[in-house]
């Protein structure tokens, strides 16, 4: 028997795992009950119907550290469950009533809780490993993918698939903290994504170069810019898995099938060799230097197809019919500084269905512009883009009024609170969009400022800086309109 040790303990002396790996790290005891009663509130509640109405089930399994305390590293959810039944103050309001029904009706002893005990950290995590994440088998109990995946990469077990997706998702979050909530929800897909990020690996978009495993198996953050060019694009990766443009529902977005995953990839541009061996303190515009307006520039948007141009200036022009959605060409996966040339990075989210004839074409003109050379017509042409895609918008919303206020400002907060209420538009874009509406707030965009660029005196030359500023923040309240307009427009 692997543990010879069985011991009765109250719910008091145990401990949950506040670093367990189906919710990840919590600051206290509260907070694990919360973050593991969020994780399904249905499913907490009838666990903890089951143990009020039987029992605990098969015994606990508990690790005994340095301190002598007893953490659980088995049983948590159950555990979390007992403990509101103990104290239902340890839970939120939806959960306490749901808990006192329960006492009222049950009796427990609160003082005889069974569990497995060892001190060996390593005969705990094998024993957790072989019941949660070792793959398919009669004894398992299944864990999220993700919880499996972050197990096998923190123990070193996992495979050299699985540890270079988590190893990408631990830089993400330690680098970007608001991702780390996304991780946690159920918009986060991970047996997407880890569809995804093996094939980039192998197509190039996302380089060998980033990853190392000489002594631990991570990411190689020494090469700076690859590295950076890899987290944009993963990025962009986890806000299309977020929006539904990829995921594995055959009726929604592209299937993340082997083709689908290879068809969605095309997006991407996978890194020239010029690119990939450049010296890791090439500038980023340097790497830019041919993307300018006029003869000899490259198209910087793509149709579903590209649509190569005779003309003098090089530029191009939305052809054909069809439902093709536009967005800008990926010249390079890097993310762009505001203080680039061009106007629409390859991050870019705004996408325009072809259909959608003056838009597409509005659209189509400010994908080719450069802040760098034309700001003044960045700012008319991206004005104009934005009152149409907000007419566009309110006109097929059922609540939308677009004559209430005559403020373009107005309309746009407006139609961003009844994106935000139809889970269009998160809250912080909202918060963003609402503060901008401000004129007088200073280092913040403000929709009216862009016009006051065409018809003002002092500001009638804006810098690049600020311009590229008003597209990286108007872009993903723009994408969130057009993402309702796809899902909504009858015509």
């Amino acid at each position: 028997m692997r543990f010879d040790e069985i011991k009765n303990f109250s719910i008091d002396e145990l401990g949950l795992d506040e670093g367990n790996y189906r919710f990840r790290i919590a600051n206290d005891q509260r907070q694990c009950i919360e973050k593991i009663y969020s994780a399904n509130n249905l499913n907490f509640k009838n666990m903890m119907t089951s143990i009020a109405e039987d029992d605990l089930g098969e015994p606990l399994l508990v690790y005994v550290d340095d301190n002598g305390n007893h953490i659980v590293s088995d049983g948590n959810r159950r555990v979390a469950a007992l403990k509101v039944l103990h104290n239902p103050n340890l839970a939120n309001n939806s959960l306490i009533a749901h808990a006192e029904k329960l006492i009222e009706k049950h009796s427990f002893n609160f003082d005889k809780v069974q569990a497995q005990v060892s001190h060996n950290k390593s005969l705990i995590l094998k024993t957790v490993y072989e019941r949660h994440a070792a793959g398919k088998g009669k004894s398992r109990m299944d864990w999220p993918a993700l919880a499996r995946a972050r197990f096998g990469y923190d123990n070193q077990t996992a495979t050299d698939t699985d540890w270079k997706v988590i190893a990408l998702i631990y830089e993400i979050e330690r680098t970007d903290s608001s991702f780390e909530d996304f991780f946690d929800s159920t918009d986060y897909k991970h047996d997407v994504f880890s569809r995804i990020i093996p094939a980039a690996i192998k197509g190039g978009i996302i380089p060998k170069e980033v990853f190392s495993q000489k002594k631990v198996k991570k990411v190689n953050t020494s090469k700076k810019k690859k590295l950076e060019v890899t987290l944009t694009t993963c990025k962009k990766i986890l806000n299309d898995i977020k929006q539904g443009v990829i995921g594995l529902s055959r009726d929604k977005g592209i299937y993340a099938s082997a083709d689908g995953v290879s068809k969605y990839l095309e997006r991407f541009q996978t890194q020239s060799d010029e690119i990939a061996s450049s010296p890791e303190d090439t500038d980023v515009d340097t790497i830019h230097e041919g993307v300018k307006t006029g003869t000899g520039s490259q198209s910087f948007f793509n149709g579903g197809e590209e649509h190569a141009s005779n003309s003098p200036s090089g530029t191009t022009t939305p052809q054909g019919g069809g439902n093709e959605s536009l967005h800008p060409m990926p010249v390079s996966t890097t993310k762009l500084s505001r203080n680039r040339k061009i106007l629409i990075d390859k991050p870019a989210i705004t996408r325009v269905q072809r259909k959608y004839k003056k838009s597409y074409a509005i659209y189509a003109e400010l994908c080719e512009l450069s802040s760098d050379k034309t700001p003044v017509a960045c700012v008319a042409i991206l004005r104009i883009f934005l009152e149409t895609t907000l007419k566009k918008t309110c006109a097929i919303m059922s609540d939308c009024d677009w004559k209430y206020n005559s403020a373009l400002s107005k309309k746009a907060q407006h139609i961003a609170q009844l994106l935000k209420e139809s889970d269009y538009l998160t809250e912080g874009n909202f918060i963003l969009v609402n503060s901008y509406t401000n004129t007088k707030s200073s280092g913040l965009f403000s929709v009216d400022s862009i016009q006051s660029h065409i018809h003002g005196i002092e500001n009638t030359y804006p810098e690049k800086t600020l311009v590229n500023k008003y597209w990286d923040d108007l872009d993903p309240f723009i994408a969130a309109c057009w993402k309702y307009i796809d899902e909504h427009d009858q015509d």
